[in-house]
């Protein structure tokens, strides 16, 4: 999503994700993520930003932030969530893959913040 451009904060975003942003009439971010992984520091704080696959969207991208062993996507639903919400643009049939990726490449997450619900440890 694309918060305060209004403000003049610095948007960033993958190329599919400016490109559904412009189809959507969206405010435009700036497309300079890479569409599969991209690292970015932010103080002394390293987050790695990651496609695992299709999921809740075409564009699903998670933050890991490494120091902390800490996992955040929209994909992924709290224990207590009992149906998968809203899935107009979801790719049923490419989710469970997706979540299966995710799990074998952040392994060590401790703590995993979904975009729905409460954080699991």
């Amino acid at each position: 999503m694309v918060y305060r451009l209004d403000q003049k904060i610095k948007t960033v975003s993958t190329p599919e994700t400016a490109r559904l942003a412009e189809e959507f009439n969206y405010p435009m971010p700036d497309p300079s993520l890479d569409s599969m992984a991209s690292t970015l520091k932010v103080g002394n704080m390293k987050i790695e930003i990651y496609f695992p696959g299709e999921a809740h969207t075409s564009d699903n991208m998670t933050i890991w932030l490494p120091k902390h062993n800490i996992l955040f996507g929209d994909m992924i639903f709290a224990m207590e969530q009992k149906n998968s919400g809203i899935i107009d643009e979801a790719n049923m049939e490419a989710w469970p893959n997706t979540m299966k990726n995710l799990m074998y490449v952040y392994k060590d997450a401790k703590i995993v913040i979904p975009g729905h619900k409460n954080l699991g440890r």
